[in-house]
């Protein structure tokens, strides 16, 4: 989904605010939110993947994140 996107992105020319712009802003937030206690932020797919993903953005404050496992 993620290699998806960053095609169109690169095919249409657009600006990435719909995923990296949101995604910088909310760690503007998320980080203090986090800070005290777990928390479970739930976000569109795309919001996770690739570098400027929350995923990796909260790896990069040092974070640790774990991914939850559904039953099958």
């Amino acid at each position: 989904m993620y290699d998806l996107y960053v095609k169109t992105m690169e095919a249409s020319h657009e600006d990435d605010y719909l995923v990296k712009d949101r995604n910088n802003e909310w760690m503007k937030t998320l980080p203090g939110l986090v800070q005290n206690s777990k928390q479970f932020i739930a976000v569109g797919a795309l919001h996770l993947a690739g570098p400027y993903g929350l995923v990796a953005q909260f790896k990069n404050f040092g974070y640790t994140v774990t991914p939850i496992k559904l039953p099958k």
